[in-house]
C-alpha cells in the first residue's frame, strides 16, 4: 500500500498552452458512491493531491465541495476540474452555474467538454436538431474572461472531433486539454501525438483500467510488476 504521508508523485505539474500549471495526478470521482466522496476528497488533500476531478454528470460536485471545505486546504492550492454535461450543450451559462453552485467555489481551474454529443435533454437518445459541440465551444470561449473557468478544454474527443473544432472559423481558443481514457489496453498513440501536435495536453482517465480491470491479471503486466517488486496497479 502507498504511503498517503509521502505522496512526492502529487507534486508533478504539467504546463498547459495557457501557461496555466496544472497538477499532474489528480482523484477522480467518476462512480464514487454517495457519502464516499466528501470523505475521498477530504482525505486526498490531507495526504497531499492538489487535483480534484468530477463532472455535473457524475452528481457528485456538491459532495466535492464540501469535501474541499472539510480538508482545510485553501481554494487557491487546489486544482479543480469539471464538466459540462452532454444534455447542457446549448445552455453553457446554466451548466457552469450549476457546477460553481454544487462545488461551493466561485471558479473552476478546468472546464470541460464531457462529450462531442449534443444530446436533447427531453429524448437523450437524440441529438439537438439545432445545435452540435462546435457552438458549445463558441459558448465556452466566453468563459475565461468571466473569471469563473481559468481554463477550457474537451474530454472524450477523436482525432476527426477535434479537427473539425480547431478548423472551424469560429475557433478562437485551442482546449487546454482533451482528457481521454488512456492506458495499456487503450494507449490511442494516434490521438496522443495529434493532441500534442496541436499543443493540447492528453489527460488520462481510467488510467488504471477502470472497475473491474482486466488488466489486474494481464500477463505481461504481472510479469514487469513482479520483476520490479510493485503491483500492477503501480506499473501502470
Amino acid at each position: 500500500m502507498a504511503d498517503l504521508h509521502n505522496l512526492d508523485h502529487t507534486k508533478w505539474i504539467f504546463t498547459l498552452n495557457t501557461g496555466a500549471k496544472m497538477p499532474a495526478v489528480g482523484l477522480g470521482t467518476w462512480q464514487s458512491k454517495p457519502n464516499e466522496v466528501r470523505e475521498a476528497v477530504k482525505a486526498a488533500l490531507k495526504a497531499g493531491y492538489r487535483h480534484i476531478d468530477t463532472a455535473l454528470a457524475y452528481g457528485n460536485e456538491h459532495e466535492v465541495g464540501l469535501g474541499i471545505k472539510d480538508s482545510g486546504v485553501p481554494r487557491d492550492q487546489i486544482w479543480i476540474t469539471t464538466k459540462l454535461d452532454n444534455t447542457w450543450h446549448h445552455v453553457v451559462e446554466d451548466g457552469i452555474t450549476s457546477s460553481l453552485k454544487s462545488l461551493q467555489t466561485d471558479y473552476v481551474d478546468l472546464y470541460l467538454m464531457h462529450w462531442p454529443s449534443s444530446t436533447d435533454p427531453n429524448d437523450k437518445k437524440k441529438h439537438l436538431s439545432d445545435w452540435n459541440f462546435i457552438k458549445t465551444w463558441q459558448e465556452m470561449q466566453k468563459l475565461p474572461a468571466s473569471g469563473r473557468v481559468k481554463n477550457i478544454g474537451v474530454s472524450n474527443f477523436a482525432i476527426p472531433n477535434l479537427e473539425k473544432l480547431l478548423n472551424d472559423p469560429s475557433c478562437k481558443i485551442v482546449p487546454a486539454v482533451n482528457q481521454i481514457e488512456l492506458h495499456p489496453n487503450c494507449p490511442s498513440p494516434k490521438l496522443l501525438k495529434y493532441n500534442e501536435s496541436k499543443g493540447i495536453h492528453c489527460t488520462a482517465y481510467s488510467c488504471l483500467g477502470s472497475t473491474d480491470s482486466p488488466l489486474y491479471k494481464d500477463a505481461t503486466l504481472l510479469k514487469l510488476a513482479e520483476a520490479k517488486g510493485k503491483t500492477p496497479q503501480q506499473c501502470m
